[in-house]
């Protein structure tokens, strides 16, 4: 039997066992909907559990290179298990909230951070409960790019999913299915006419990049930026192995007092107010910005912008002019710095090109220990 035959099969038979409901429903996402697409019901049906599991490993999984599975809890966790048996594959699960006692784990399973998990899920509409799962694989350092669906409703999530970086397949779309359900005089046609049309007019919303920029290495950065110079930056970074940035000051400490003098009093023209303007101009001109110079994460939350922080020595300390020093790690690994401006660490030192060395090396354990998720 062929795939469609297989999939035409597989729809009648989620339609008898009553997992394709027509009615009046409201999805996890807030949108009515007429159409309720109920997996939950399927492990009473080993058969309608086997079948689901044999095309999606044949359609996606079959010639596909990854090292786990992981199903999002919970109805697909058993479509998950079937599939990781199958393809011979380990499996991963996720709590929805960490436990509070052990080792108080989000994802639990043996896993090396760089690996690729495939996640499984029933049906999406926003995308939004894959997206969870997204977000705590790539937390623990997993490349989590590719997941694999029994039913895309057809309202948005595809699409919210490529804008986090996720690309989605799925056995059925929502018009296919009503597609085989008019054909085989499951439903009627007039039904269908209705469905389709509802289908097409509601959408779901759409979903912001919900994965912190932080915790993506630099080659991924440099795919969703639309800036040419962060582009090319991000590649350099992530080719050299350095995010060290050297910033050499050419005046003098007279000039540095006479300045402060003019215009100490009137404090830090840098306000929250003033940060969120900056961010939000920074929106409009994409192609133009490559990022920030700034102290904290929390500035800007765009993957494809380069934060660059200055102010930075091997060890936390203040100089004789009073500038105060925070560390690689801190910069690195709390603050989100992908870019690390030094000045008198490696200019004042009696040997600049060994400094260099220690501060590039130093940095790049630190960035490389951010992404993999491990920062206890």
């Amino acid at each position: 039997m062929d795939c469609d035959k297989k999939l035409e099969e597989l729809a009648l038979n989620l339609f008898k066992i009553d997992a394709v409901k027509f009615g009046d429903f409201t999805t996890k996402s807030g949108i009515k909907t007429p159409v309720y697409f109920d997996l939950r019901v399927i492990v009473s049906y080993p058969n309608v559990m086997e079948s689901i599991s044999n095309l999606l490993y044949e359609v996606t999984l079959k010639n596909s290179n990854f090292e786990h599975l992981c199903g999002v809890p919970y109805t697909a966790l058993p479509i998950a298990t079937l599939l990781s048996v199958k393809a011979k594959k380990s499996m991963l699960m996720r709590r929805k909230e960490a436990k509070s006692y052990g080792t108080k784990k989000v994802i639990e399973g043996h896993y090396k951070a760089g690996q690729k998990c495939f996640i499984v899920e029933d049906v999406v509409t926003s995308g939004s409960s894959v997206l969870e799962t997204v977000r705590d694989l790539r937390n623990e350092g997993l490349i989590a790019d590719e997941a694999v669906i029994i039913l895309d409703r057809e309202q948005g999530g595809k699409q919210n999913l490529e804008s986090n970086n996720v690309k989605m397949t799925s056995l059925f779309t929502m018009s296919k299915l009503i597609d085989i359900l008019i054909k085989n005089k499951c439903i009627s046609e007039q039904t269908g006419t209705e469905v389709n049309s509802y289908f097409k007019n509601t959408q779901a919303p759409s979903l912001v990049p919900s994965i912190e920029r932080i915790y993506l290495p630099f080659e991924k950065r440099a795919e969703l930026t639309t800036n040419s110079i962060a582009k090319d930056l991000f590649n350099i970074m992530a080719t050299k192995k350095t995010n060290l940035c050297l910033s050499i000051d050419l005046t003098t400490s007279t000039q540095i007092f006479n300045l402060l003098e003019k215009v100490g009093e009137h404090g830090n023209l840098i306000t929250p107010e003033y940060t969120e303007a900056t961010v939000k101009m920074a929106g409009k001109f994409p192609h133009l910005i490559t990022g920030f110079v700034c102290q904290k994460k929390e500035t800007f939350k765009d993957p494809g912008l380069i934060q660059l922080t200055p102010g930075v020595q091997l060890e936390s300390s203040k100089d004789e002019l009073g500038q105060v020093y925070n560390t690689p790690e801190k910069v690195v690994l709390d603050n989100g710095a992908d870019v690390v401006v030094v000045g008198r660490g490696i200019v004042a030192s009696k040997n600049p090109e060994v400094q260099a060395v220690i501060y590039k090396d130093t940095l790049w354990k630190c960035y490389m220990k951010r992404i993999s998720g491990k920062l206890e």
